[in-house]
């Protein structure tokens, strides 16, 4: 499963400075370093991920400046409490 959070992250961090432009604030849901959609919330990327992918096939990341990756479980605890 860390691979998955791993090569999603490298691809989001590469896309960043383009996301920021049109989608700070948003979370993005990926899949295989691709980004799949954007959402206001992270229980919703969540939700889409989850029926869309199954559990450890996708991460999620919030489009900001100040970038951390938190891996899918720490997402799902925030989108969990959303």
């Amino acid at each position: 499963m860390s691979d998955q959070v791993d090569i999603n992250f490298e691809a989001f961090q590469k896309q960043l400075p383009e996301l920021l432009k049109n989608y700070e604030g948003k979370y993005v849901l990926l899949n295989n370093s691709k980004i799949i959609s954007y959402f206001d919330t992270a229980f919703e990327a969540f939700q889409k991920g989850i029926k869309e992918y199954g559990e450890g096939k996708f991460s999620i990341q919030e489009v900001t400046e100040v970038v951390e990756s938190l891996g899918f479980y720490s997402h799902v605890g925030d989108a969990l409490h959303a």
